[in-house]
């Protein structure tokens, strides 16, 4: 079965409904691209673990490592308190073939089951689903291909919000509309995005998503402005100086759209642990930060909730043959590749410690100025790289992006700016991929 038919027949595009007790199942790339077809070629019945992801809104499952399974196998087989997705590939799709197969596999009281049916042949594009849980069934309301075009999945009509002509071509964000597309801009108008350092990059990566058109920004900075800031922290001023960034920020973004649009301020780090629950209904994670830590903590929430990770760094640092400028941006796809083994960490063991350290624990060695680390920064720059990485979510989205991309940015001592991209990882990484992809 081509997977890729199952948004062409009878499932739509759905912006993702927000109300009460809705079930979700998500795909990360590797399942519905590679995993999925490997069941057509072998059993035709799959199961996967699944990782609970349960906003205040919705309660979704996120499958990990599908794998072919013989029909005989049950739920007794596996631990009371397992998550577990089965798979069907079958020819007909029946309303009841979801829960004939829950029926087969007998969950106990205790587990948590997926079940999906999915057409194949003349029934390619039609789908069901269950969800057995506490001894109770619902409907599986959609799920999420994680990647290339972030479709979203469900048996309900799309409910695209209408708009006249005039909005069309002379409304606000007419002419964004116009250069992406209908299906993407509706995309990015149904996008949650957090931004992680809310600094120099940070601030820009921000705005710009606010200006293209995204539903929510959440911000995520316990720092504070401080003067050295103002030349390069759009939206910065004097005023703001010794307040949190993320406030600073959220007041400028608020100015930039009078409509539906929210912002919600997080004057917390990355590494406190409540914070993993600002994102877990988002859609993009961008980290434009200093430290690996929060890089890492970010990676590794990214592969359990099955979220894309944009990853943005730059500077200008002293070499012997005088100021050298670059970056470093990576889209990074959930269970495909992360930022430890897709470019790297500097120190990957200190990053390591401070990501599993409890509150309060002792550092491991004094934190650097940013002045021990490079030689400056430039707003030029930011922005060259900031650019480059939401251009990278918005050609995925597009699908013309369908793999993880780090692009290293360089700018050689005449001024010429050469761009290496480089879109296989390491075989194997224990954060996003325990076996060889």
């Amino acid at each position: 079965m081509n997977v890729e038919t199952i948004s062409n027949r009878m499932i739509h595009e759905l912006v993702l409904d927000q109300s009460p007790s809705r079930h979700w199942l998500a795909f990360p790339p590797r399942q519905w691209r590679e995993q999925i077809p490997e069941l057509v070629r072998s059993t035709n019945l799959g199961l996967a673990l699944l990782t609970r992801n349960h906003a205040r809104r919705n309660r979704e499952w996120i499958a990990q490592d599908l794998r072919p399974i013989q029909p005989a196998v049950g739920g007794r087989q596996f631990g009371p308190l397992e998550d577990l997705l089965l798979v069907r590939i079958a020819p007909e799709v029946e309303a009841t073939a979801a829960g004939r197969l829950l029926a087969e596999f007998s969950p106990t009281s205790s587990q948590v089951v997926i079940s999906v049916v999915l057409g194949s042949g003349p029934a390619a594009g039609r789908w069901v689903g269950q969800v057995w849980e506490s001894g109770m069934t619902y409907s599986l309301d959609g799920f999420r291909l994680v990647g290339p075009g972030m479709h979203l999945v469900t048996l309900e009509p799309p409910n695209d919000q209408e708009f006249s002509e005039s909005d069309v071509l002379h409304g606000p964000g007419s002419r964004t509309r116009g250069a992406l597309g209908e299906a993407v801009w509706q995309r990015i108008r149904s996008s949650s995005v957090a931004v992680i350092g809310c600094g120099r990059n940070g601030s820009a990566a921000a705005m710009i998503l606010t200006m293209l058109g995204v539903r929510r920004v959440t911000l995520i900075d316990d720092d504070r402005d401080e003067a050295n800031g103002l030349d390069a922290t759009l939206g910065a001023s004097p005023e703001g100086i010794g307040q949190f960034k993320v406030m600073n920020r959220s007041s400028a973004l608020q100015r930039l759209r009078p409509d539906d649009f929210e912002v919600a301020p997080v004057c917390s780090s990355l590494l406190d642990p409540g914070v993993v629950h600002q994102l877990r209904d988002v859609d993009l994670i961008v980290t434009c930060v200093d430290q690996d830590a929060p890089r890492l903590a970010a990676a590794m929430i990214a592969n359990r909730l099955g979220k894309l990770h944009l990853d943005i760094g730059t500077g200008v640092l002293a070499t012997e043959e005088g100021l050298q400028a670059g970056g470093d941006v990576r889209l990074l796809l959930p269970g495909v590749s992360c930022v430890a083994c897709h470019g790297g960490l500097g120190d990957p063991d200190t990053a390591r410690y401070e990501v599993a350290a409890p509150a309060g624990a002792l550092r491991r060695g004094p934190r650097r100025a940013w002045f021990e680390q490079r030689a400056g920064s430039l707003l030029t720059i930011n922005l060259v790289a900031v650019n480059v990485g939401i251009q990278l979510w918005l050609d995925l989205l597009a699908s013309r992006v369908t793999e993880s991309r780090w692009c290293r940015l360089d700018w050689n001592n005449r001024g010429e700016l050469q761009v290496t991209t480089v879109t296989s990882p390491r075989a194997v990484c224990p954060i996003c991929r325990s076996t060889e992809a």
